[in-house]
């Protein structure tokens, strides 16, 4: 695991085997398609609708983290959205899912 300052928000890499093994209401799961769309839920979202689910979820629970899905061909710019509307959201943890070979 690695724990790293980007943007004024704590960014942690992280291979996780089996799923993240956080109750629902703890994590919030944020998927990046290659073509730069988001998906929370299984539903596609625009990008207004990820800083409303957003909002919502640091209103409800304070402490929720965010751990961001992309696709590893996505662009890095869908992911500095996602991690600047984490920011301004109030997330004050976001984690990154990484796939590595072994």
């Amino acid at each position: 695991m690695t724990r790293q300052l980007f943007l004024g928000l704590f960014i942690v890499l992280i291979a996780l085997p089996g799923g993240c093994g956080k109750r629902a209401g703890d994590i919030v799961k944020i998927n990046i398609r290659k073509s730069g769309a988001y998906v929370i839920m299984g539903k596609p979202v625009t990008q207004e609708m990820v800083e409303k689910t957003m909002k919502e979820a640091v209103a409800k629970k304070p402490e929720v983290k965010v751990l961001i899905l992309a696709d590893k061909e996505a662009k890095h710019l869908y992911v500095a959205k996602i991690l600047s509307i984490c920011k301004s959201s109030g997330v004050k943890e976001t984690h990154i899912m990484v796939k590595t070979l072994e």
